[in-house]
């Protein structure tokens, strides 16, 4: 609570001063004169000071040079609260004196407040310096007070002299105002009222006595704090109200300051009727008629809350007391100026010796180095002591620890913890912390480390796999459990799930997710369990396993341990069947979930392109017409195929069987053609699109799958064209740190936040009547995700329903790696026609795909020479016949594409090979086999027509 000197020689102008403050939560002492208000800063000093100007004795400009010229009460401000304020020049030579503040009267209560709460919060975090009061000769300093004193006692006169005119002409007028004095009556008792209102209403309680401290009013603030009703409180009754701990001391403490007729502060409690206890600070000042004492009047402010904060803090302080001495914890302090160490008895006896043995409670920084700190760590500490006085962190905290040695020559450990004190320049002046003892505890980790060494070489050498199961998740595991199943490390099985090392009968795995829990619940309930399992290693091996499960208790948690030995020898003979008998269940699950999660999806294309390929040959439809069916078809093929696609990459990515290409892939001219082959879908629908291109193309060049790439971005673009019906769809991409971003932005029907994650996941699209309006499978942002994936990056969005979405995903982008890349030429859309006429052998099974390539060839100027099968093909190119290019399929019936094309390369590395696969992920497998070029199916004419082009044949 700040404690706030008044002086004026004015008792109502002190009485307000003090309601307005004491109300506003500060403490109060008051003088007349500054004659007093020096006598009573000997024995108490205030905070803040805050005086009138023209008073007997001593007036506040001599006030404040006195204070300002005292050591001890220099610092503290000083405020000027003055009605007789006339001059500029009185404001300067109050604040020349050293004056903080010059307040005219009359204020408002709230702005008075203002003024001084501004004033304190500034001088707390230091943006206000102590004034100064600026150096003069006495002479000089002594005639300006005198100018001005002399001013204001002429002004005092001139206002004097009004007075005694106006009086006199009041005198004249007395007769005829006597009349007015029943009005004025009135007006009293009206005062009056309005008084008993203002104090009906008052947030504190308000009371009134005789001069000898009986009470005679009480206003309902009062009754409210001390629980009496107004009645009861009217002479010595409100003694009642004080608990009667405190009743003695301040009956005494009232009777002894009435008497004297001074100023009264006391702080007690109230016990109200219901037995509830609150502290109040009670004021009572006296009301004077002249020099006689009329009576009190005071003020009772419940202050319970800060009471109680007291006491929390008294006891913390206690608490913490005593926590230092159940945890030995030393405090100490270090006075940097003087390289000072102070200590207490208890970091004396962490270091088991007194203050006595070493000569006192300080020491030099020096001195407790070379007697306790061990020498091999003293560069150490002293290093880290250093840091602390050089750190430019107000907040340092350190903590370290080191080795002592104690007196009798043994070696010990402590951790010390300190935080250092700075002053206004920065400065480091002090640290301060703690030390502990942690010498056993040290000994009791190494004893622990050793049995943990012994257990672990038990653990680590058993001949069987050993794993450590929390809850349904792997927490450790020995080395032997890495050999049996073909992990690299124990990361590989560590945090992963038992289930993920079985074969899963369910696709998701549930089977055996739900058989481990089943076997879990068992074991935790005390039961220990021995049964057979299937395994499967980290390259898809199987092998049965016997496996035992037990529960431990470990430091108070519950384990699972699992012993897993490999039985596959002995299970060899029955293991053909099992696993044939396991693969036909499978097949059979995995056919009933495929067919429940896209059978609706795949029945919608095939519907219409059964139904229109049967209305071709209807008669009597007309060209227009049967351009529409055809167009329908060719529709619903490209869907079905999607699907198809869409499904045979989910196979792929589970099987984990999809392999990168990476290679330099220039990211223009990938955005260029994306928004040329979208473009008529958008102006189909009337969408702006636009692309942004944020590096040149001799700069937009990264390491990636290239295909990969495109079916991420094609993807994206896709589901923003379908599911925007309006506005703009945007594509670009920019630089980040971790990488390259693209984006696919739209104007469309948005996503609620709730979905943003959930739409990643497979065959799930969002409700709303979104899946009756749109078709798709739910599997294109799935195999999305898991592209970027493996490209390294990561996918996201930002969308709201209604306002459009955005995709952004990130893959890795190095700049040094666009210096070492040459751009290819670009292939141009051109028909591709040989200038001399060429031998093309196409190896193809399938009577359909051979008619098909056979009519994107036909006006090349190309012999086209079949083969039904890779063994075929290699006798058609090894017949010596002048064979210019060879397109191998790579599934075909006798010999397969891998095997004829390797035959052929070792022969004639000369003729150039195009690979067709319907798998994208053979590619890197089909290069090394001896491939000039690779082209995936489905594939149109352009496609292959760029496959040709390239090898420039």
């Amino acid at each position: 609570m700040i404690n706030i000197l008044i002086v004026d020689d004015k008792p109502e102008n002190l009485y307000l001063l003090q309601s307005i403050l004491d109300t506003n939560g500060f403490k109060t002492i008051s003088a007349k004169n500054g004659a007093e208000a020096l006598d009573l800063m000997k024995n108490s000093t205030p905070e803040l000071i805050i005086t009138d100007i023209l008073m007997p004795v001593m007036d506040g400009f001599t006030l404040c040079r006195e204070c300002k010229k005292d050591e001890r009460l220099k610092s503290i401000p000083f405020f000027f609260y003055t009605a007789t304020y006339t001059e500029e020049k009185d404001k300067e030579y109050a604040l020349s004196l050293g004056a903080d503040r010059f307040i005219l009267k009359p204020q408002e209560p709230d702005e008075f407040i203002k003024i001084i709460n501004d004033f304190l919060t500034d001088a707390t975090n230091r943006k206000i310096q102590p004034k100064k009061n600026i150096e003069q000769s006495e002479t000089v300093e002594l005639k300006e007070y005198n100018a001005v004193l002399i001013r204001k006692i002429e002004d005092k006169m001139l206002q004097t002299d009004k007075a005694e005119k106006e009086l006199r002409q009041y005198s004249k007028k007395l007769e005829s105002e006597i009349l007015e004095r029943k009005r004025n009556e009135e007006s009293l008792r009206e005062s009056q009222s309005l008084f008993k209102t203002l104090a009906q209403v008052s947030p504190v309680g308000i009371f009134q006595t005789t001069p000898e401290g009986n009470t005679i009013y009480v206003n309902p603030k009062w009754c409210e704090l001390s629980g009496l009703a107004q009645k009861d409180a009217i002479g010595k009754g409100w003694l009642k109200a004080v608990h009667p701990d405190d009743r003695e001391m301040l009956s005494e403490k009232w009777s002894a300051e009435s008497k004297k007729g001074i100023e009264s502060t006391a702080e007690y409690r109230f016990q109200k009727p219901d037995g509830s206890v609150i502290w109040v600070i009670g004021k009572a000042v006296p009301i004077l008629s002249g020099k006689k004492i009329e009576g009190y009047i005071g003020t009772i402010t419940d202050i319970t809350k800060h009471k109680t904060a007291e006491e929390a803090l008294r006891k913390s302080q206690v608490q913490l007391s005593n926590a230092l001495r159940a945890a030995r914890l030393g405090p100490w302090e270090y006075d940097v100026k003087n390289d000072l160490f102070f200590f207490n008895d208890l970091f004396y006896s962490i270091l088991h010796t007194t203050a006595e043995n070493v000569g006192g409670y300080t020491m030099k920084s020096a001195d407790y180095a070379s007697r306790f700190v061990h020498p091999d760590d003293i560069l150490m500490v002293g290093e880290e002591i250093k840091n602390a006085l050089e750190a430019d962190n107000p907040n340092y905290f350190r903590q370290l620890e080191h080795r002592i040695i104690f007196p009798d020559g043994n070696i010990g450990y402590i951790t010390v913890s300190f935080s250092v004190i700075k002053n206004e320049q920065g400065e480091t002046i002090r640290t301060f912390g703690v030390n502990q003892d942690i010498t056993e505890l040290k000994r009791m980790r190494n004893k622990i480390i050793e049995s943990e060494a012994y257990y672990r070489t038990l653990f680590e050498g058993a001949n069987d796999a050993i794993l450590i199961m929390s809850g349904d998740v792997f927490v450790e595991c020995n080395e032997k459990t890495i050999s049996m199943f073909a992990c690299n490390e124990k990361e590989d099985i560590i945090n992963h799930h038992p289930w993920e090392f079985s074969p899963a009968i369910q696709p998701d795995g549930s089977e055996s997710k739900a058989k481990t829990n089943e076997y879990i619940k068992t074991i935790l309930e005390g039961k220990p369990l021995r049964f057979y399992w299937k395994h499967s290693k980290k390259n898809g091996d199987l092998f049965d396993a016997e496996i035992s499960l037990n529960r431990i208790e470990i430091r108070e948690k519950t384990f699972i341990q699992a012993l897993v030995t490999d039985i596959s020898n002995r299970k060899k003979a029955e293991e053909d069947l099992i696993r044939a008998k396991e693969k036909a269940e499978e097949s059979d699950k995995l056919k009933t979930a495929f067919l429940n999660n896209i059978s609706h999806e795949i029945r919608t294309p095939l519907n219409a392109i059964t139904g229109f390929s049967s209305l071709l040959s209807e008669p009597g439809i007309d060209d227009l017409t049967r351009s529409s069916f055809i167009e329908t078809i060719v529709q619903g093929s490209d869907h079905l195929l999607e699907i198809i696609s869409d499904i045979l990459e989910i196979s792929n990515l589970d099987a984990g069987t999809i392999k990168l290409s990476k290679t330099h892939v220039e990211i223009n001219p990938i955005i260029k053609n994306l928004y040329s082959q979208f473009k008529p879908k958008t102006d189909e629908k009337n969408l702006e699109f636009r692309y942004y291109l944020s590096l040149s193309d001799q700069q937009a060049i990264v390491v990636t799958d290239k295909t990969k790439l495109i079916q991420i971005t094609s993807n994206l673009l896709s589901n923003a064209i379908k599911f925007t019906s309006e506005g703009q769809v945007n594509i670009g991409y920019d630089i980040i740190d971790e990488g390259i971003r693209f984006y696919v932005s739209d104007t469309g029907t948005g996503i609620p936040h709730d979905y943003h994650d959930r739409i990643f996941d497979r065959f799930y699209q969002i409700d709303h009547g979104l899946e009756r309006l749109y078709e798709g499978t739910g599997l294109g942002l799935s195999i999305c995700k898991e592209f970027i994936r493996l490209l390294g990056g990561d996918i996201w969005i930002t969308s709201k329903p209604g306002a459009g979405s955005t995709f952004y995903f990130t893959i890795p982008f190095d700049k040094n790696n666009i210096s070492t890349f040459t751009s290819k030429s670009k292939i141009t859309d051109k028909e591709l026609f040989f200038p001399d006429t060429k031998t093309i052998l196409v190896a193809e099974d399938i009577e359909s795909n051979f008619k098909l390539i056979n009519y994107f060839l036909s006006n090349t100027n190309s012999v086209i020479v079949r083969a039904k099968n890779g063994k075929e093909a290699v006798e058609l190119a090894l017949s010596g016949s002048k064979i210019d290019l060879i397109l191998m399929d790579i599934k075909m019936p006798e010999m397969d594409g891998y095997e004829a094309i390797s035959i052929i390369h070792k022969s004639k590395p000369e003729i150039p090979i195009i690979a067709q696969s319907a798998y994208a992920d053979d590619k890197s497998k089909i290069i090394e086999a001896g491939c000039s070029g690779f082209v995936t199916k489905p594939f149109d004419k352009r496609k292959l027509f760029e496959s040709i082009i390239e090898l420039n044949i």
